[in-house]
Parts: structure tokens; C-alpha cells; sequence
């Protein structure tokens, strides 16, 4: 696999995990709270199922921007020398 194919699997893999954990995070913002909220069903899915989807794609996402940011750590270091260096 070339360097570009790796940084581009990247970036969609990074970009399909970030609107996952969005739209995760939207269903569990707008489900109801209370007693009842938990037995209720969503696409098959209850609310403590929703909650471990939602927490499982965010840790896989932060690995992956870890990764790229290793992946990309030369420009890492040109923006913190940049950005600190005028300070």
C-alpha cells in the first residue's frame, strides 16, 4: 500500500467514525430521560446499546487521529514550532 492510499484510508476511515460518533451522540441527546426512557427502542437498538456504540466509535476514532497524527508528525512539528515559536 502506498503512503497515499494509507493517509487517505485514513482520512475516510477518520471522516465515516467522526459523522458515526455524531450521529450516535445525536440519537442519545435526543432520547428521552427517565424510568421508561431505557426500555424504549431505536432501529432495534435500546439506550444502553446506543451508549456503548457511541463510546466503542469514539475510542476507535481517537486511535485513528492518533495514528495520523503520528502518520503526519513532520507537519505536527512545523504548526507547534510555528504557532509556540511566535509566542
Amino acid at each position: 500500500m502506498s503512503r497515499i492510499s494509507v493517509k487517505a484510508s485514513l482520512f475516510y476511515s477518520m471522516l465515516a467514525l467522526g459523522f458515526l460518533t455524531l450521529v450516535t451522540g445525536f440519537v442519545l441527546y435526543i432520547w428521552p430521560h427517565g424510568q421508561r426512557a431505557g426500555r424504549l427502542i431505536f432501529f432495534g437498538i435500546d439506550k444502553t446499546a446506543w451508549a456503548e456504540w457511541h463510546t466503542y466509535i469514539s475510542l476507535a476514532a481517537i486511535a485513528l487521529i492518533v495514528v495520523h497524527m503520528l502518520e503526519n508528525r513532520k507537519c505536527v512539528d512545523v504548526y507547534v514550532k510555528t504557532t509556540l515559536g511566535k509566542a
